[in-house]
């Protein structure tokens, strides 16, 4: 890895309403507590030490990727204007775009708090229309929203997760627009099991990491062979499997996660933990953190 995109910190405000919990999959107990949270919270920005520990690991993040050779971009800074929905968030940018092969994909998020989110990235986009790369947006519609959380590249084949932020049919005008690709959905089995890099990895050419229940129909024909290190419903309900790999041997992994570091380790990767537990417990870690731009390896 070259280059990446690398989210913000410091202003985190509530959303009122996260639309996500609001998905038929949640249970009704859930749906109510956020809510009532949203009504009582929404627009109100996070503790100040929350604010501060996300603040810290991701410079945590950016320092460790300098060292290594990766060049940060950090999104543009926002502030709610007005008519936009309440909350704010910029530490997981992930879902704003990706990158297949030499082509810019702008996304769309389905949150409608996060829909602010789209601006931070507009400079960015425009320096790379400027300098000719391909950029394609996705167009307007009310099933059409597709997040990178749910995109795994791994050409010729890209891996579309389909699941509360991304619909089947983002899924089919993705690979309308790739038609050199092999586009695969991957359903998952139920909202509370967040996006697809919350419950599968993919590590190198031969080795993936999955907590297997969260897929509806299990792991796609072309990922069958490889070699998949497990990890139960804790570890991936704290963003276990959202590495961050810097080459096809060297990973990012959340430091308390020390039987996954070992399994790594056996298998031969490289590991860097590093301390990322206030991000996974706002439903992202170091995949939903940063955007890849270029790779060399």
């Amino acid at each position: 890895m070259d280059e990446v995109v690398l989210g913000r910190a410091g202003k985190e405000r509530y959303a009122r309403l996260h639309s996500l919990f609001q998905d038929p999959g949640f249970p009704w107990h859930v749906r109510l507590y956020e809510r009532a949270f949203g009504f009582l919270m929404g627009g109100r920005p996070f503790p100040a030490a929350e604010r501060q520990s996300l603040v810290n690991e991701l410079a945590h993040l950016e320092h460790t990727l300098g060292t290594h050779g990766v060049h940060c971009t950090r999104v543009d800074e926002l502030a709610v204007q007005p008519g936009e929905e309440p909350g704010l968030s910029q530490n997981f940018p992930r879902d704003l775009m990706v990158v297949i092969g030499d082509t810019i994909v702008r996304l769309r998020p389905r949150c409608p708090s996060r829909k602010k989110e789209e601006r931070s990235i507009d400079s960015i986009i425009e320096s790379f229309k400027q300098n000719g790369t391909r950029v394609i947006e996705m167009p307007p519609g009310p099933e059409m929203h597709l997040e990178g959380g749910d995109v795994l590249v791994d050409l010729p084949t890209v891996y579309v997760g389909v699941s509360h932020g991304t619909s089947l049919r983002a899924v089919e005008w993705l690979a309308a627009e790739f038609p050199e690709l092999n586009v695969v959905p991957i359903h998952l089995r139920s909202s509370m099991d967040g996006h697809l890099d919350c419950c599968l990895a993919l590590i190198g050419p031969k080795t993936l990491i999955a907590h297997l229940p969260a897929l509806k129909n299990g792991l796609p024909n072309t990922l069958r062979d490889r070699d998949v290190i497990h990890v139960d419903a804790r570890v991936k309900r704290e963003l276990g499997t959202n590495v961050l790999m810097l080459d096809p041997q060297t990973a990012i992994v959340q430091k308390r996660h020390v039987s996954l570091q070992k399994e790594l380790m056996g298998r031969g990767f490289t590991v860097i933990p590093l301390p990322f537990d206030t991000h996974a417990n706002s439903e992202g870690a170091f995949r939903c953190a940063t955007i890849p731009l270029h790779r060399s390896a």
